[in-house]
């Protein structure tokens, strides 16, 4: 997986998704396609794609989820799935990292865009591989940090990790591989090149941000 965003690439693997979830349904008998196949594929409609065989009754029930799913809710800038727990409050906050990555790495922000089509609110990360479409946050992200780090930036560096493992998990779905172990290395580093965006689009360096992006490059340091 390329450190530098592409949205092209990452449109290509929802497409090829979808053009495999399209041929399982089509062997299910199911006479159309279920509604809201656009891309990115609802978290749903990817998940059925992995499983590439679909009965009969699990291609209908993919139809019922789709047609009960959720509008998108996120702001203007990224109008992604937003569903669940998620406050006014934490609307507003999401909306502030989404502009500051619109601001300072747009090209990160597209390649979201083409790749997570949810994005969910949780007390605690689970462990393992992303799941396909859904860009898990800790709730956390969305205060600032005890050293002075923004919510809107902690917020921005949770979009830009959990989405790159997103964007991991299509691109294995597509190619039925498992994901790499290279891939959280990609997901770190691209949370450095962040960083480095962040401190030089001010006018000074800031201290709180100098910090976390001393951590991360070793963190980074330490996968290889």
């Amino acid at each position: 997986m390329d450190l530098d965003p592409d949205h092209s690439s990452a449109r290509g693997d929802q497409e090829a998704l979808q053009r495999v979830l399209l041929s399982a349904l089509e062997r299910a008998g199911l006479p159309g396609p279920p509604p809201e196949l656009s891309l990115p594929l609802h978290p749903a409609a990817a998940k059925a794609a992995r499983e590439r065989t679909l009965t009969p009754g699990r291609a209908a029930e993919l139809a019922r989820q789709l047609t009960t799913a959720d509008t998108a809710t996120g702001p203007v800038e990224w109008p992604v799935e937003l569903p669940g727990s998620w406050q006014p409050a934490d609307r507003a906050t999401f909306a502030s990292g989404v502009r500051l990555l619109a601001a300072v790495w747009p090209r990160m922000l597209d390649e979201l865009r083409e790749t997570v089509s949810r994005v969910t609110l949780l007390d605690a990360l689970p462990t393992g591989a992303a799941a396909l479409g859904v860009a898990a946050i800790d709730r956390q992200s969305l205060t600032p940090a005890p050293s002075g780090l923004p919510a809107s930036v902690r917020l921005a560096e949770a979009l830009v990790y959990e989405g790159t493992r997103c964007r991991a998990a299509a691109a294995a779905a597509t190619h039925e591989t498992t994901n790499e172990p290279s891939d959280r290395a990609v997901a770190l580093a691209r949370c450095v090149l962040l960083y480095e965006r962040l401190l030089g689009a001010g006018p000074a360096a800031e201290p709180a941000m100098e910090e976390r992006y001393g951590r991360l490059r070793a963190e980074l340091g330490a996968t290889r």
